[in-house]
């Protein structure tokens, strides 16, 4: 299953260890991030890094990955595959046929507008840069209505004016 390595991967992990013991098997990069988890005191058992030099264990697993490696040599090893991905874009309708997933989860971290506003408010901060999604009106908002100094902080990698 295609899932965002940092936060997303972790909450998948969390979700499947509520009803399932199976092992999951992971990239190198989740496994990397899984390890500073387990710095901070969280770890969950049967979690294993993919060997794909042993393909055959792999055949009916449960493989977390990034998007981003199934179109590369190291997701092309592991076929014969079926392939989900977990992520608040699925729930537009058309984005898991449109992108070949066999299979769509509507999973997404993303804050709702109350709570998003409450933690600004609780941090106490005079300043507020936001680098992601569509941040036009929270600017507005904070600027406006609650006197804090907000931006929209244009990234590098920003390509559609988004950031």
């Amino acid at each position: 299953m295609c899932c965002y390595a940092l936060g997303k991967a972790q909450r998948i992990i969390a979700g499947l260890r509520q009803i399932t013991d199976e092992p999951i098997w992971v990239h190198g990069t989740i496994d990397e991030l899984n390890h500073c988890y387990e710095k901070t005191g969280m770890s969950w058992p049967n979690i294993y890094k993919i060997p794909l030099e042993k393909k055959e264990k792999m055949v009916g697993a449960l493989i977390l990955c990034p998007p981003s490696a199934m179109g590369s040599p190291w997701g092309k090893r592991l076929s014969p595959k079926r392939v989900g991905f977990a992520s608040g874009w699925m729930r537009l309708r058309g984005n898991r046929r449109r992108k070949g997933y066999d299979r769509g989860f509507v999973i997404s971290d993303h804050a709702d507008w109350p709570s998003l506003i409450k933690t600004v408010q609780e941090t106490g901060c005079k300043k507020v840069y936001f680098t992601h999604g569509q941040t036009d009106s929270i600017v507005k908002y904070l600027n406006e209505n609650l006197g804090i100094k907000a931006y929209d902080l244009k990234m590098p990698y920003d390509t559609d004016g988004e950031s």
